[in-house]
C-alpha cells in the first residue's frame, strides 16, 4: 500500500492510483465469489432442509413423531 506522503511526481501518484484500482479490483472478484457461494447455498430447498434437520435435531419432534404414528395405527386397525 503506498503512503500518499511520500508521492512526489506525477509517475508516482500514477503508479499509487494504478496500484489503488487493481487492489479495488482484486477486492471485488472476492466479494463477488463470497456472493455467489452464499446465493448457492441460501436455495430455498437447503433452506428447507436446515428446517427440517434441526426440527429432527429436537426432542419434541420425535416424541410427537411417534404419537402421530401410533394414532394413525390405532385409527387405521379399527
Amino acid at each position: 500500500m503506498t503512503d500518499y506522503k511520500d508521492i512526489r511526481t506525477m509517475d508516482e501518484l500514477t503508479a499509487a492510483i494504478s496500484e489503488n484500482k487493481a487492489r479495488i479490483d482484486a477486492q471485488g472478484e472476492s466479494v463477488h465469489t463470497s456472493l455467489t457461494t452464499v446465493q448457492d447455498f441460501y436455495t430455498p430447498k437447503n433452506l428447507a432442509l436446515q428446517g427440517v434437520r434441526r426440527a429432527a435435531l429436537n426432542v419434541n419432534f420425535y416424541t410427537n413423531a411417534l404419537a402421530l404414528v401410533r394414532a394413525l395405527k390405532k385409527r387405521l386397525s379399527k
